[in-house]
C-alpha cells in the first residue's frame, strides 16, 4: 500500500501491536475481561483515570496525524479521533454511557477475536506500507 506519510505507517503498526495484544489478552483471560467491565463501572476514578488516558492518547494521534490522504491515514486518524471521543465520553457521562459495552461481557471471545483481526490488519499494513517520497 503506498502511503504519504512514514508517520502513518508507524502509528498503524503501534496500533496494530496494542490491538492484537489486547485481542490475545482477552482470549487467553476472558473472565478477568468480564470482571475488569463490572469493576470499571462500579469505579469513579477508573472511569476519570481511563476517559484521561483515552483522551490523551488520541489527542497525541491527532496532534501529530490528522490526515485524511489514504486509506491507511484515514484509518489511522479515524482511531485517534475515536480515542478522544471515548476518553471525552468517560469523562464527561461516567458509567451512563456504559450500557453500550454490557453486550461485551457477553461475547469477550467474539470481541477479543474482532480485535485481534483489526490488529493484524493495522500492523500487516504499517508494516508493508511505502511511503511516497517527494
Amino acid at each position: 500500500m503506498t502511503i504519504h506519510s512514514p508517520t502513518t505507517a508507524l502509528l498503524a503498526t503501534l496500533i496494530g501491536a496494542y490491538l492484537i495484544a489486547t485481542g490475545l489478552g482477552g482470549l487467553v483471560n476472558q473472565d478477568r475481561w468480564r470482571r475488569a467491565l463490572e469493576e470499571f463501572a462500579a469505579s469513579p476514578a477508573l472511569l476519570l483515570i481511563a476517559g484521561a488516558v483515552g483522551f490523551i492518547a488520541g489527542a497525541a494521534i491527532i496532534g501529530v496525524h490528522n490526515r485524511w490522504s489514504d486509506p491507511l491515514a484515514v484509518a489511522v486518524s479515524l482511531v485517534g479521533w475515536s480515542a478522544m471521543a471515548k476518553g471525552l465520553g468517560l469523562i464527561v457521562l461516567q458509567d451512563r454511557g456504559l450500557h453500550l459495552t454490557r453486550p461485551l461481557a457477553t461475547a469477550t471471545r467474539i470481541w477479543a477475536i474482532v480485535v485481534l483481526v483489526l490488529g493484524l490488519a493495522f500492523l500487516i499494513a504499517g508494516l508493508t506500507a511505502k511511503p511516497i517520497i517527494y
